[in-house]
């Protein structure tokens, strides 16, 4: 199909449909590309303003973001009524997001957040890419920040699958406040892992021992009983990656209960077990 373009002057001119929808696909790149997203500098809060169904951008750098979560929050009080919609990739307009097109989103009344996981990060992805979309008639004002989270919280008796890099460590942690003692274990789903576990806050380094008490060898597990806990009741795990290929794991912190059976000689004892729990006698 085509159009017919009137002009003063001139002949009127029929051009190719297929003309007429590129030429507005470029048009509308460029008006992107003029809406030059704002650079997030990590853990520093940015204030803004998105006007009533409008779109204010920002830009994430995600080449130094190795094997680790980010997290956006956006804050906003009174009347304001911020989403925010997310995507990533290399540098383009073309990556920003809008309530169509996303990766990811959050949209509640007054605060949301995004946390973007690391495993779906990829080396081509070198930019998160942020839209706070305002709702309120007057405007929307906020304030956003971005964070690359260091470590991931554990839940008890809970397992979390993750991948990590060749050479690499990924970090978590876990509280064992009250608790008579933990069951950390490590399962391999590809590739070869290995995990060290610090009872401090430090995160274990692989070449320094200094930085970690506990070191497990592949699909293996280690109790820890309240007895053995340091000063602090606070876990760091460091799962390191060895494989060129892949690296999958699951780990799992399991707590203990808050006591422990006396066996007698001879005497059968009957109990239960709710999932993802263990039992000790002695």
């Amino acid at each position: 199909s085509s159009r017919l373009i009137h002009t003063r002057g001139f002949r009127t001119m029929r051009i190719p449909f297929g003309l007429v929808a590129l030429a507005a696909l470029l048009f509308s790149s460029v008006s992107l590309a003029q809406d030059d997203p704002e650079l997030l500098r990590p853990y520093h809060w940015v204030r803004g303003f998105a006007g009533h169904r409008e779109y204010k951008y920002y830009k994430f750098d995600l080449s130094s973001s190795h094997e680790r979560d980010i997290n956006i929050i956006i804050d906003s009080s009174g009347d304001s009524d911020p989403d925010l919609y997310v995507n990533i990739g290399p540098e383009s307009p073309m990556n920003l997001p809008t309530r169509e097109n996303y990766r990811w989103h959050s949209a509640h009344f007054h605060d949301d957040a995004v946390t973007i996981p690391a495993d779906d990060i990829t080396p081509a992805d070198t930019w998160a890419y942020i839209g706070v979309y305002g709702w309120s008639q007057y405007g929307t004002n906020f304030t956003i920040h971005a964070t690359r989270l260091s470590t991931l919280t554990l839940r008890p008796g809970v397992p979390i699958r993750r991948r990590v890099s060749q050479y690499t460590m990924r970090h978590f942690s876990f509280n064992a406040t009250d608790l008579a003692g933990v069951h950390f274990g490590i399962r391999e789903l590809s590739g070869q892992s290995e995990l060290f576990i610090s009872n401090t806050q430090t995160e274990p380094e692989f070449n320094k021992p200094e930085t970690y008490q506990w070191r497990l060898f592949r699909d293996t597990e280690r109790t820890i009983l309240a007895s053995d806990f340091g000063p602090e009741s606070m876990f760091t795990l460091g799962i390191y990656g060895w494989e060129s290929s892949s690296n999958r794991f699951s780990i799992t912190a399991t707590p203990l209960g808050e006591s422990h059976t006396q066996l007698n000689n001879g005497v059968a004892i009957r109990r239960s077990l709710e999932a993802h729990q263990m039992a000790f006698s002695f």
